[in-house]
């Protein structure tokens, strides 16, 4: 299946965007964009493809996708259904990986993020505990 790219992220004077999305479900295109994307779901189930990784997804999860790695959150069944009261919620951070290319990125202290930013080119699930504590 060919990944269709999307504009995301945020407007020129800014260097990310964030967004809280609540829907019937979440958006069911096979699809990257040049912007990495953090997501914390916050109320949803169903299968998430990311590269070519699948795995089911809950809320509680934090994710964090590289840039131009094709992913698709798809919803359970019942969230289709014309009367279902199900909703598909995330809170959602969309960021340029050149962020990294400015000055600051030389700052000791983001070294870490450099190494986070590494780790998510093929995608990274955080774990509960990170969760909790963040």
């Amino acid at each position: 299946m060919k990944a269709t790219l999307l504009k995301r992220g945020a407007s020129p004077d800014h260097s990310f965007s964030a967004s809280r999305h609540d829907f019937s479900h979440f958006l069911k295109i096979w699809h990257y964009h040049t912007e990495l994307e953090l997501v914390y779901i916050t109320g949803s189930e169903g299968t998430r493809f990311i590269g070519d990784n699948i795995q089911r997804f809950q809320a509680g999860e934090l994710i964090l996708i590289g840039s131009n790695l094709p992913h698709m959150y798809q919803n359970d069944g019942p969230y289709f259904l014309a009367d279902s009261t199900l909703r598909a919620e995330a809170y959602v951070v969309h960021f340029s990986p050149m962020f990294l290319n400015t000055p600051l990125a030389a700052v000791p202290e983001l070294r870490s993020i450099h190494l986070l930013i590494e780790k998510a080119k093929l995608g990274l699930k955080f774990s509960e505990q990170t969760v909790k504590n963040s």
